[in-house]
C-alpha cells in the first residue's frame, strides 16, 4: 500500500508540474456576493418607498450572475404591464458580467429593476395559468404542466420566489407511476380548485402593485383594446383580497381577452422552446424530487471517514427513519404526490446535511496531515474536491469562506491552515446539532499518529479513493440533479406568506 501511494504521488507530481493552472475551479464555482452592510448603506440611498428597500434587502443577490440568454427572454417576454419594463444594454452588461470598476450604487439599481421585471414576467405568468386552468376549452394537462414548467425553470434560473402551490400543482399535474407522463384532467380536475384561491390572492398583488392593469369593466371593447391589448378585466365588486382589502382577479369574461392570453401563451411558449435548447432541463422530475436513487445507497452515504470521530451510527439511525417515511409514503401509502413536503424535503434536507458533512471533513482530514511534501498532492485533492462540488455546491457563506481560504493555502502556514480547520469544525457541529439534535460539540480527531511520510501517503490514498468515488457515484446517481435545485424546492415549502415585489 505505501508503495503504490507513494507511486501515485511521484506520478501527480509530475502531471501536475506538466501542466500548472493559473485559475482555480473551485474559486470558479463560488457565487459571492458583496458585503451586507455595504449594500444596506448602498440601498439607504435610493429615493424609493420603504416598502421597496425592504424587499431589496431580503432578496438582494449579486449582480452578474445571470446569463445574457435569460436577459434577453425576460425583455422578448410578453406581459401585461403598459409600457413592460426593459433592460438597456449597459444593465444588460451589468447584470451579466463582474466588473469591480462599476458602482455598487449602479449594480442595486440594475438589480431593483431585475426584480421588477422579474414579478411582471410572473404576474404574466399568474393570468396566463389561471386561463389555462379555469377557462380555457381546449385545456389539457399536456399544456397547463408544460406552463407550470417554464414557470418553475425561470423562478430557477432567475432566483424569484416559487410558492408551495405552484409545487404541489406541478407535482399533481404528473403521473405517481410513470415519470415522463402527465395525468389525464379528470384525474386531477376536483384537485384544481384549491389553486384558485393562492392564484388568485397573487393577481390581486399584482393588481396592486401595477404589473397588471385595472380595466373599467363598464368601458366599450374598442377602447378596452386601444388602451391594453389583451389585458383582463377586473371586477372588483365580486371579489376582493380579503387580507388588504383590494380588488383583485374576479374572472376573464371576453373572448378577446382569451384570444390574446392564448396568443401571449402560444409566443411565450416559443421563446422557451428556443431558449431552452441551449440549457439543460430543470431536473424536478418526480423521480429527482423524491431522491429515488439514493435510497438503497445507506451502506456508501454513511461510511466513515478515517480519523472523523462523528456519531456515524447515529446519522444512519437519522437517515434510515427520513429515507423509510418517504418510501412509505411513495411505495405503500402512495400519497407523495399529494403532499410532496409531509416528509420529502426533511428526507432531502438530511442527505444535503451528511454530504456538506462528508465535504468538509474531506478537506479537514487532508489538512491536518498536509505537509509541503505532499503539496502536489494538495492540489490534486483540490480537484477532487471540485468534482464533488458539482452537484453539492450551495451559495452558501460558511462554505463559500472555506473554500477561499482553502484554495489560497498553496504553501499554508500553520495559522492558515488552523483558521480554516477552526472554521470547518464549528460548521460540522452546527450542521450535526440540527441534525441529531443534540448539542455536544465534537473534536474530529487526533491525527498525531500519522507523522511519517509512509504512513502520510498511506492515509491520503486512502481517503481520495473514497473522495473519488462519492464524487463519481453521486454525480452519476443524481442525474444532474445538485443541491440548489433542492434547497429551490425546500424553500418553496417555507413560502407560506404571499408576496409581490413593490412596482411603486
Amino acid at each position: 500500500m505505501a508503495a503504490n501511494s507513494c507511486l501515485l504521488i511521484l506520478i501527480l507530481e509530475l502531471v501536475f508540474s506538466l501542466t500548472i493552472v493559473t485559475s482555480s475551479t473551485l474559486i470558479d464555482t463560488l457565487v459571492n456576493r458583496p458585503i451586507a452592510d455595504e449594500v444596506r448603506n448602498e440601498v439607504g440611498k435610493l429615493d424609493f418607498p420603504d416598502d421597496t428597500k425592504v424587499a431589496l434587502l431580503n432578496q438582494y443577490i449579486n449582480v452578474g450572475n445571470y446569463s445574457k440568454d435569460f436577459i434577453k427572454l425576460l425583455n422578448t417576454y410578453k406581459t401585461f404591464k403598459n409600457p413592460p419594463i426593459n433592460f438597456n444594454d449597459d444593465e444588460i452588461r451589468l447584470l451579466t458580467t463582474s466588473n469591480t470598476q462599476d458602482s455598487l450604487y449602479d449594480k442595486i439599481l440594475a438589480q431593483l429593476k431585475y426584480y421588477r421585471k422579474g414579478q411582471e414576467i410572473q404576474c404574466a405568468q399568474y393570468v396566463t395559468l389561471h386561463y389555462k386552468l379555469y377557462f380555457d376549452t381546449k385545456r389539457n394537462t399536456k399544456d397547463i404542466s408544460e406552463h407550470v414548467y417554464n414557470m418553475i425553470a425561470m423562478a430557477y434560473k432567475g432566483k424569484f420566489i416559487v410558492f408551495k402551490w405552484l409545487w404541489e400543482l406541478y407535482i399533481s399535474l404528473w403521473s405517481p407511476t410513470t415519470d415522463n407522463a402527465v395525468q389525464p384532467l379528470n384525474m386531477i380536475a376536483d384537485d384544481l380548485e384549491k389553486f384558485r384561491r393562492p392564484l388568485s390572492h397573487l393577481e390581486g398583488l399584482c393588481v396592486q402593485h401595477k404589473y397588471i392593469p385595472v380595466i373599467d369593466s363598464t368601458a366599450s371593447r374598442p377602447s378596452l383594446l386601444n388602451a391594453f391589448l389583451g389585458c383582463v378585466i377586473f371586477k372588483g365588486k365580486k371579489h376582493r383580497n380579503i387580507k388588504n382589502n383590494k380588488p383583485g382577479l374576479m374572472e376573464l369574461s371576453r373572448p378577446y381577452f382569451y384570444n390574446t392570453i392564448e396568443e401571449f401563451y402560444q409566443l411565450n411558449y416559443k421563446k422557451h422552446e428556443l431558449y431552452k435548447k441551449n440549457t439543460p432541463a430543470l431536473p424536478i422530475s418526480i423521480n429527482h424530487l423524491s431522491l429515488r436513487c439514493v435510497w438503497h445507497e445507506t451502506s456508501f452515504l454513511i461510511k466513515p471517514i478515517s480519523k472523523v470521530t462523528i456519531d456515524w451510527p447515529g446519522i444512519e439511525h437519522v437517515y434510515k427513519i427520513d429515507r423509510q417515511k418517504v418510501y412509505d409514503q411513495f411505495e405503500i401509502t402512495h400519497d407523495w404526490t399529494k403532499d410532496p413536503f409531509k416528509h420529502g424535503i426533511r428526507f432531502q434536507q438530511t442527505f444535503i446535511d451528511i454530504i456538506r458533512i462528508k465535504l468538509y471533513c474531506y478537506i479537514w482530514v487532508e489538512l491536518s496531515v498536509y505537509k509541503p511534501t505532499v503539496h502536489i498532492f494538495h492540489v490534486y485533492f483540490k480537484s477532487l474536491i471540485a468534482d464533488m462540488l458539482k452537484f453539492s455546491y450551495t451559495e452558501d457563506k460558511t462554505l463559500n469562506k472555506v473554500i477561499t481560504l482553502y484554495d489560497k493555502l498553496y504553501s499554508p502556514k500553520k495559522e492558515q491552515i488552523e483558521e480554516v480547520i477552526k472554521m470547518i469544525t464549528e460548521e460540522v457541529n452546527t450542521i450535526l446539532a440540527s441534525l441529531l439534535e443534540s448539542t455536544n460539540k465534537i473534536e474530529l480527531a487526533d491525527l498525531s499518529d500519522i507523522n511519517t511520510p509512509s504512513s502520510r501517503s498511506d492515509f491520503l490514498y486512502e481517503i481520495d479513493k473514497q473522495l473519488t468515488e462519492i464524487g463519481r457515484q453521486f454525480n452519476g446517481m443524481l442525474d444532474g440533479l445538485t443541491f440548489d435545485v433542492l434547497l429551490f424546492f425546500i424553500n418553496g415549502s417555507k413560502n407560506t406568506q404571499l408576496a409581490v415585489f413593490p412596482e411603486n
